[in-house]
Order: structure tokens, then sequence, then C-alpha cells
């Protein structure tokens, strides 16, 4: 242990120098992993999004049940006793055509001046009645064999697009997690290759030496690593700086939305791509060693 301590010097001094010769190399190979990281990034970020935005309105569900016009206070109240008796139905709330109003007022903030072109209230009073989403056709049934109820809202065509989406997205977004272990094991791999055929006569000295091969594969490997996390690093940065600004700059246009937890999403999505990065470092430089030594 203390003799592997003793190298490290040595080690992180083999590994610049191998940096140094191919520099050029390096610096594309390390810009193309940068890129391809970012990329992955972008596509796993919007399926997290996605996800969540599905699980929430979820939990949301809701039907929206318009009342005929003719009813009274009695036949309203006796029609939402009637419905929350039906299984599956959590809550029944009465929502009025002024509560309609304003919360329309507060979902398109700055663009809400344009109801006040109406010369009326343009929103009907209705039921707001929350579901269990798995019970929502057996419901839907019920409610319609409702005399009292003149029309039926609910936001199951929202919530399978959203599905669709997130699986669609999800497909993408292990479609580009292969790509990137693909392109970093071929691009790491590569470097490896290319640095111990330049340092092929030092290589050849150590050996002569009777130095092992871990002491002589351990820069090699160090450089492959290296190289993948300063890039997953660099990818994080220009992540981190890119979903920022989106976020302000959505925020806005986008408030009836959930809101996404935007620093546990960094947090999780951070750590899981420098882990990835390094395992992805540590097989492909091993991959590289191996496949110089076969030859």
């Amino acid at each position: 242990m203390a003799k592997g301590s003793s190298n490290i010097g040595y080690y992180f001094s083999e590994v610049k120098t191998i940096f140094k010769l191919g520099k050029l190399s390096v610096l594309l190979s390390f810009i193309s992993l940068a890129m391809i990281f970012f990329i992955a990034l972008l596509t796993i970020s919007g399926w997290w999004y996605s996800q969540n935005l599905s699980e929430a309105l979820k939990d949301e569900a809701e039907i929206s049940a318009y009342m005929r016009p003719d009813l009274n206070t009695y036949s309203t109240e006796a029609l939402m006793e009637a419905i929350h008796e039906i299984d599956g139905v959590v809550s029944v709330v009465e929502v009025s055509a002024e509560t309609a109003y304003d919360q329309m007022s507060e979902v398109l903030g700055p663009e809400a001046s344009i109801l006040a072109q109406f010369d009326e209230n343009p929103f009907e009073a209705y039921l707001a009645i929350g579901i269990e989403l798995d019970q929502r056709v057996g419901i839907l049934e019920k409610l319609s064999e409702l005399e009292q109820i003149d029309y039926i809202r609910d936001n199951q065509s929202v919530l399978e697009k959203i599905d669709r989406i997130t699986k669609v997205v999800g497909i993408i977004g292990l479609m580009a997690t292969l790509a990137v272990v693909v392109a970093t094991f071929i691009v790491t791999s590569h470097i490896i290759r290319e640095g111990v055929h330049m340092h092929k006569d030092q290589i050849n000295t150590l050996k002569l030496l009777g130095a092992p091969d871990r002491f002589i594969q351990t820069p090699f490997i160090m450089e492959g690593i290296l190289l993948t996390v300063l890039a997953s690093c660099l990818s994080l940065l220009a992540f981190v700086l890119f979903s920022t600004q989106l976020g302000r700059g959505t925020s806005d246009l986008l408030n009836f939305l959930p809101q996404l937890d935007h620093p546990r999403m960094i947090m999780t999505i951070s750590s899981g791509t420098i882990i990835i990065a390094t395992v992805l470092g540590l097989g492909a430089s091993l991959f590289g060693l191996k496949m110089v030594k076969e030859r």
C-alpha cells in the first residue's frame, strides 16, 4: 500500500507527459466527449421532467363536471353528495364562475388583460371532482348517467399524450446513454492505444528493468479516467448554465405546469454522470490496453 502511494507522483508525472505528447488528439477527444455527454444530459433531463410532469398530473387527476344551468343550490348539494358516493371519487368541490375567472387570470399572468375584453364572465360554474385515476372509466360512466350534469371534461387525453411523450423521450434517453457508452469506449480506448504506441520505447525499457504490468499500465488508466471525468465535468457545467437560464426564461410562460425540483435534478444527474464517467473511463482504458497487448 505504501509502495503504491509512493508512486503516485510518478504516475501523475507520466499522465502529464502522455497528455503533452498527444495534446491535439487528446484535446479533440476531450471536446468530443464533452459534447456527447452534454447531449446525453439534455435528453436525460427532458425525460426526467416529462416523467415528473406525468406523475404530478396523475396525482392531481381531476374531472370537471358542468351542471345544468337550471339547478338551484339544493339540487347542486344533492348532486355533489351523489357524486361523492361513486367509487373512486376522492373529492367534490364546487367552483363558481368567479373563481374560475380568477384561476384563469392567475394562469395567464400578464396576458390576463385579454379577459377584460369580454362584456360578461365567459366561464361557468362547475364541479371539480378529484378521482383515483385507475377508476376513471367507471366514474365517467356513472357521471354520464346523472341527468343534472350537462357536460363532462377530463384530462385523460393530456395524460395519455404526456405518457407517450415520456416513453418516447425515455427511449431516446436510453439510446443516448448507449451512444455515450459506445463513443466513450471508442474515443478513450483509441487515446490509450495511441499513448501506448508513443511510449513504446519507454515501456520496453521498463519491462527490461523488471517493472510489472500494473506499474506500466496505471498512468494510462489514470489518463482514461481523467479524460472522461473532466469531459463530463465540462458538460455538466454547460448543462447547469443552460438549464438554469432556460428555467428562468420559461418560468413565466409555463407557470401553470407543476414546478420541477431543479436542484434535486441537478444533484442526481451530476453525481450519476461523474460515477458513470469514471466507470467508463476505467473500462475503456482497460479495453484499450487489452487490445494493445493482444496485438
